[in-house]
């Protein structure tokens, strides 16, 4: 639902995870994102596309860790898309918090000055794919799928359980990708502590375009994009790391090229989360020891203490591996096995490798916000990606070379608190349509 999180100054998240900082301070910040780590970004002055209503957001080139040459990186002719991940704001779920809207204009929260607000947003950005959060489910087909078929997309919609009033949508432009798979996650388990409506929505897509790609076997030709909205309540950690852990068990199985490898994965949505917590960290690294980590901390919301986190976290009757995230019949079928005894210990890991698109690496980057409600702001909508990779030869008999299927090349800046009061004021406005503000990034696929 709607991410709060109060902070102890008007901008600066709140970092609660202690060994995260540790080991930013000591320099030790184990990495799978080595292009990141030692190259400046360079924003662009003059962005390609309209930027954003009056929020003048810029683009910024993300550093390219390949070693290969110009002419071979033509040669592999890889395709370009944008991806959009945006929490849309329910209505309804506005309405029933009016208070927390007191600070803007009554004529720019009515739905229908939203919905025009939002409309020219949906234009601006122009992305190829459009990952939506708190779509509310009365308002898909009359506004927001009317709208996207228009636009040339098809989509796809997944409200949430115990019919709550919204869900999350993913719209694809048709002419780039053909749908091939969709998989609706649910996080609710009856008779577990897993009783939260929140869902997940993964879809398989081929992509489309370019004239050699036809020869291309549609496996290699295919990504998986999931969208997720996970619990508001920062008090239960537990749950929300279980939520990650079921829909990355579903992401798996949809991503899996049946051998040992996956397709590469886009994942992204409002995680109700901080780029300090433990939760992200899990994405990140692909591990988590979660053994007396305060339930109140897992995802820095700023609230601390709590009950510790207990062993085992995810119920038996998920039937899921706690080490790999993955179903017991999928590691069966690869020929690896459940936890067994030995393996019996508080902790949580994946094999997806994700690479964030939105990293804090410089020191301006600190006071990034995606969402501001009121005096209530934070950092919680995230965009990760999994590269995947093939090897190559360019030439006959010439050496191999391994190379990313999937990379971020550029992103639509954050921006801080203030830099957003002080260009529109507070959210939702005329300009900007939600009380968030847009991800945008755009990829390169290697067939």
């Amino acid at each position: 639902m709607l991410a709060l999180c109060k902070l102890r100054s008007p901008c600066r998240p709140t970092c609660q995870c202690a060994f995260y900082l540790l080991s930013r301070l000591l320099g030790r910040r184990e990495s799978m994102r080595t292009h990141y780590a030692v190259n400046r970004r360079r924003q662009c002055p003059a962005p390609e596309r309209p930027l954003v209503g009056n929020l003048r957001r810029v683009w910024q080139d993300l550093p390219c860790s390949c070693q290969l040459s110009p002419q071979e990186m033509i040669m592999l002719n890889p395709v370009a898309f944008t991806l959009c991940s945006y929490n849309v704001l329910c209505q309804d779920t506005m309405e029933r918090t009016m208070y927390l809207y007191h600070l803007c204009r009554e004529s720019d929260i009515q739905w229908a000055k939203r919905w025009h607000a939002l409309s020219q947003e949906f234009a601006h950005l122009d992305a190829d794919i459009f990952c939506l959060q708190e779509v509310q489910a009365d308002q898909f087909d009359s506004y927001y799928q009317k709208l996207f078929n228009q636009l040339g997309y098809k989509g796809a919609y997944k409200r949430k359980t115990k019919l709550k009033a919204d869900g999350c949508a993913t719209f694809w432009k048709a002419n780039k990708f053909e749908l091939v798979k969709i998989r609706e996650v649910e996080y609710f388990m009856p008779g577990t502590s897993l009783v939260c409506d929140n869902i997940g929505l993964v879809v398989c897509l081929k992509v489309l375009g370019k004239e050699p790609m036809s020869s291309s076997p549609d496996l290699n030709r295919e990504i998986v994009v999931a969208n997720t909205h996970l619990l508001f309540n920062e008090r239960l950690g537990d749950v929300k790391l279980c939520q990650v852990a079921l829909l990355l068990a579903h992401l798996q199985q949809v991503a899996s090229t049946g051998t040992v490898g996956f397709r590469p994965v886009i994942l992204c949505g409002d995680f109700n989360a901080t780029a300090s917590s433990p939760l992200y960290w899990f994405l990140t690294k692909g591990k988590l020891f979660y053994e007396a980590l305060p339930r109140h901390e897992v995802s820095g919301q700023g609230v601390l203490g709590g009950p510790r986190v207990g062993y085992p976290l995810l119920p038996e009757s998920a039937e899921i591996s706690e080490r790999s995230c993955r179903f017991h019949a999928d590691l069966a079928h690869a020929g690896s096995h459940a936890d067994s005894a030995l393996d019996k210990q508080a902790y949580l890991g994946h094999h997806l490798k994700f690479i964030p698109v939105y990293d804090c690496e410089q020191p301006s980057e600190i006071d990034w916000v995606s969402f501001v409600i009121g005096i209530n702001t934070g950092w919680v909508d995230h965009m990760f990606y999994s590269p995947s990779v093939k090897t190559v030869s360019f030439y006959p008999q010439g050496p191999h070379s391994i190379v990313e299927k999937l990379r971020c090349k550029r992103r639509l800046e954050l921006l801080s608190c203030s830099e957003i009061l002080n260009r529109v004021g507070y959210l939702p406005n005329a300009q900007c349509g939600s009380d968030h503000i847009p991800l945008l990034a755009e990829f390169e696929f290697v067939h």
